[in-house]
């Protein structure tokens, strides 16, 4: 399937959709969209403001999540991403902190949800380095008003750690508002039910809100 990434993406985010029908009221559809994808949409290409107006979903009830690794084309992927949070979708930056694009999406879309990347998280708790880049992006990214959900919270020791991150900063306000990981749950084919809590874990502090499951297409 060479050269396919824009078809496939648009077939799992049709079955997605039409899935995501049957989410309860309120909870949100996270859907992936390859950065090809995105690029090769710049010109104007509404398949996704179809596909929801289609299932019956409105745009503010799906995420649109795409990885930082953007590669040579930010400009194209940002100006699809734009659009897209015009016709009233919601913003997700995957894979922060690894890629070469981060800030510049940040600063340019303001996107609501930003996903701090496993390989940084998994070793923040001993690995200063690691630790100093986790808060640098988490800190620029609660400061554009995003939500911060940290990725590979997969042991005891660093959802402890993620929990305890606020004592490493000077200023208030919670910074990791969510999480990710086997450590707080498997993904599942079912729908998830309405629990009357986040699906994301939240660290300790984080403040309250509305409940608000999430469902991810598969790629």
């Amino acid at each position: 399937m060479v050269g396919c990434v824009h078809e496939l993406d648009e077939l799992c985010a049709s079955r997605a959709l039409r899935a995501g029908s049957e989410l309860p009221d309120g909870a949100l559809l996270f859907v992936n969209l390859a950065p090809k994808t995105l690029e090769l949409d710049s010109s104007g290409n509404d398949w996704m403001l179809e596909g929801v107006e289609g299932a019956g979903l409105p745009p503010g009830r799906v995420v649109i999540e795409v990885t930082e690794r953007i590669g040579a084309h930010t400009g194209a992927v940002i100006e699809s991403l734009v659009r897209l949070r015009d016709q009233g979708f919601l913003i997700a930056l995957d894979d922060v902190g690894t890629g070469n694009a981060g800030l510049e999406m940040l600063r340019k879309i303001g996107a609501e949800y930003v996903k701090l990347d496993r390989s940084i998280v998994a070793v923040a708790a001993t690995d200063p380095n690691a630790r100093a880049v986790l808060m640098a992006m988490a800190t620029f990214a609660r400061q554009t008003g995003a939500f911060v959900i940290a990725e590979g919270i997969e042991d005891e020791e660093t959802l402890e750690f993620l929990r305890g991150v606020e004592a490493l900063d000077a200023r208030p306000g919670t910074i990791i508002q969510g999480g990710q990981g086997f450590k707080l749950g498997y993904p599942s084919p079912q729908m998830p039910r309405a629990t009357g809590g986040k699906a994301s874990a939240p660290a300790a502090g984080a403040p309250s809100g509305p409940s608000r499951s999430r469902h991810r297409s598969s790629r």
